[in-house]
């Protein structure tokens, strides 16, 4: 199990900062998470995509253990991804589209059944409220909610 990716982690609070610094049609914002001017630029927005493609392989993993930590984690990193794409910005729209993001979103969708053996009596998964179908659910918005931005 990864520790320290709970919801109030430096790396969930972080990419939220990431998400509020580009939300909105503020595109220089937006801009800045591509590329910086100066001597070392980061790409953030790719990070934020390369971040997600390793993860995405283990949500299944995650979600079968009851640990909600990385799917927090991943459903973070698409209301970011959502929010550098907003406005439109064309830019980091291109970006997106040329990541394997949508083959990752794809997957999930797929992937992700509900459990209708525990009729009603799930078990909450650890360090959150929530059951493994409510975050199976989550998750699966995530993914939609990235896909329609």
């Amino acid at each position: 199990r990864i520790t320290g990716v709970g919801r109030q982690s430096l790396l969930l609070l972080s990419l939220r900062l990431l998400q509020l610094m580009s939300r909105g049609p503020c595109r220089p914002l937006q801009n800045l998470m591509l590329k910086q001017s100066g001597a070392s630029s980061f790409n953030l927005l790719g990070k934020c995509l390369r971040l997600f493609a390793a993860l995405e392989p283990v949500l299944s993993d995650s979600l079968r253990h009851r640990d909600a930590s990385l799917v927090l984690l991943a459903v973070q990193l698409l209301d970011t991804v959502r929010d550098m794409c907003g406005g439109p910005n064309q830019r980091n729209q291109r970006e997106v589209i040329a990541s394997d993001l949508f083959f990752h979103l794809n997957r999930i969708l797929c992937a992700q059944r509900y459990d209708h053996s525990a009729g009603g009596q799930e078990e909450r998964a650890s360090d959150v409220d929530e059951t493994v179908n409510d975050l199976k659910c989550l998750l699966k918005l995530g993914c939609l909610r990235c896909c329609l931005s």
